[in-house]
């Protein structure tokens, strides 16, 4: 493609004019020099092929439109704009993709029959990543991390619950499969009915989990404007760089990361963290090992020499020697295993859709993939526990009991009171 093309420039602009980008935000989508863009889109200059693909993907089309060979704008479907990442050899990350692309879609379909219309692409809640363009100067991402916990009023403690916490915020993360040793660590979809979703790769460590979910939390928050992302360890383009960076910070803020060094009483003379600290300190944040010694090298807390000597000791034999549990990332504890993939949200909303009678034990199975006895058993646990739920408050004090003032204080104390007595 040496001859420049009038067509090529005309589609190129059309294509972009419907995604709703300026050149300026185009180009850094496209990770080219605005320049060349347009000198693409005015007929100066051919993009290759490798760009010619990235320009469809970017503006939702095919290869074929953009060169003329049809008069026909064909959008590709939103599905596609993730599995042309992924290569034929990846059969495992491909089968959990189409999978949870599926049931999203089934997700989707259920919601709006029972509850309406859904809300429809997510948009980011932190004001900085409302922008037209993606945001990908790393630089940035340690202030907008913290940015981003202030908004969410974190403070600077270890977030408990990353999955719940991201639930809480309407983005849905699921759990696949695909392949302890693939190169792919998660997924972000901007779904165009039920807003910001995440897929994990469940096969690697839960700590690594941890950072893949944080990971695709930037991709959603700050490239929202792309229809789909696929992480990988070896691609680390300037998306992805600036994603790495923000999870760091999100997971382990360097002020919190500071004073937790300064709390820790050295063991050896003259050194200031052993291998034991690292552990200690990865249990405090909820992370992995490894990402706490990355985050202790890169803030200068350890040297390179400390931090190479380090990371060839074993995380589980250093908790076994100080007698805790490093893994501590069980979610939903009571929840069956086959469900903890999905959001809490999700698992929530079945349960009452199962109960409202809008969905029966078999879909439900079939919808979450499960066999049908962990639906039932979902449901034993569910009611148990909101008989628990429901029994504790006759074993609380009452509220005159905890503030003497109660019925002084609060305008509604007395009359809550007598209806209280009153129902007794």
């Amino acid at each position: 493609m040496d001859t420049p093309s009038p067509i090529l420039g005309a589609r190129l602009r059309e294509a972009r004019s419907r995604t709703g980008l300026d050149q300026q935000a185009a180009s850094t989508a496209l990770e080219v020099d605005r320049v060349n863009l347009s000198y693409w889109e005015n007929g100066r200059r051919t993009p290759g092929l490798a760009h010619l693909q990235r320009l469809a993907e970017v503006y939702g089309t095919t290869v074929d439109y953009l060169l003329g060979n049809t008069d026909h704008f064909e959008q590709t479907d939103h599905h596609e704009a993730l599995y042309q990442h992924l290569t034929g050899t990846e059969k495992q990350a491909k089968k959990a993709l189409k999978t949870w692309l599926t049931f999203l879609d089934g997700w989707a379909e259920l919601r709006e029959e029972a509850d309406g219309e859904l809300p429809g692409r997510g948009q980011s809640f932190v004001p900085e990543g409302r922008v037209a363009e993606p945001v990908t100067d790393s630089r940035r991402a340690p202030t907008l991390a913290v940015r981003t916990r202030e908004l969410c009023q974190l403070g600077t403690d270890a977030i408990p619950d990353l999955m719940a916490f991201l639930d809480s915020k309407d983005i849905l993360v699921c759990r696949k499969d695909m392949g302890r040793s693939s190169d792919v660590s998660g997924m972000f979809y901007n779904h165009p009915r039920l807003g910001f979703c995440i897929l994990v790769n469940s096969a690697h460590q839960p700590g690594r989990q941890q950072f893949t979910m944080a990971h695709e939390m930037a991709h959603a928050l700050f490239h929202h404007q792309e229809k789909g992302l696929i992480s990988r360890a070896s691609v680390k383009d300037r998306r992805e760089k600036f994603a790495d960076t923000f999870a760091a910070h999100f997971l382990v803020p360097t002020d919190a990361l500071r004073q937790a060094v300064q709390r820790c009483e050295p063991l050896t003379p003259g050194v200031p963290l052993d291998p034991y600290d690292v552990v200690r300190l990865q249990r405090e944040f909820r992370v992995s090992y490894a990402m706490l010694l990355l985050r202790l090298y890169s803030e200068a807390f350890i040297d390179q020499a400390t931090f190479d000597r380090y990371r060839q000791y074993s995380p589980k034999g250093l908790a076994e020697r100080l007698n805790v549990n490093t893994l501590e990332f069980q979610y939903r504890p009571d929840c069956p295993p086959e469900l903890t993939t999905y959001s809490p949200s999700i698992i929530d909303t079945v349960i009452r859709y199962l109960h409202e009678g809008r969905l029966s034990v078999p879909s439900a199975a079939s919808l979450l993939d499960v066999p049908q006895e962990v639906i039932s058993a979902l449901l034993r646990q569910y009611d148990q526990a909101h008989a628990d739920e429901m029994q504790e408050y006759d074993q609380l004090p009452s509220p005159d009991q905890i503030n003497p003032r109660f019925s002084r204080s609060h305008p509604a104390g007395k009359s809550a009171a007598r209806k209280s007595h009153a129902v007794n």
